[in-house]
């Protein structure tokens, strides 16, 4: 066998919090209260939660193209032109991770309208391909109205190639107006 192990005669050091025991379930509602109470704004809703979330609902409306009673293009054209003006009113107060955001659901919308363009489910009729377009133009306006994020590898240069795109397709609608 073997011997034991002498002790230290100096005292324990605390231990470190990473590894601090929990406290009490008692203890920790106490402290979560005393947080709460110190800094209020932790429990309002970002700035502009509101915007956002609108936002995502359209993007998701987007992507259902398939679902049995889709929305009309139309319908979420005239969406898209409803949230771009609520953020474009909000643009130079919009905090960075709500720009990161916005370039998620951009890209999501993007993909969505991909998704769209090479489906035979869609009607195609000049009206309908009038809406699909302005719906693709929408990816490119909104990440123009986030700016170029940190975080997004080669922000500008995605950008500039949703815009090329979506002028591609104003162009391919003979609207030269709306492709610069």
């Amino acid at each position: 066998t073997l011997p034991p192990i002498p002790r230290s005669p100096r005292p324990a050091a605390p231990l470190p919090a990473q590894i601090r025991p929990i406290p009490a379930a008692g203890t920790l509602a106490r402290a979560a209260m005393m947080i709460s109470e110190l800094s209020p704004e932790y429990h309002r809703p970002p700035p502009h939660a509101a915007h956002l979330t609108d936002l995502a609902r359209v993007v998701a409306d987007v992507e259902r193209y398939d679902a049995p009673d889709p929305s009309p293009p139309e319908k979420l054209a005239a969406d898209f032109r409803r949230v771009l003006t609520n953020l474009g009113s909000a643009a130079t107060s919009l905090t960075d991770p709500c720009r990161l955001q916005i370039w998620k659901l951009a890209t999501r919308l993007w993909n969505a309208v991909v998704d769209r363009a090479n489906s035979a489910a869609l009607a195609r009729g000049p009206s309908a391909r009038a809406a699909e377009a302005e719906i693709r133009q929408a990816a490119p306006e909104l990440l123009l109205l986030a700016g170029c994020p940190d975080e997004v590898p080669l922000a500008a240069a995605k950008a500039a190639s949703f815009f090329l795109r979506a002028g591609q397709e104003w162009l391919d609608l003979g609207r030269v107006d709306l492709a610069t």
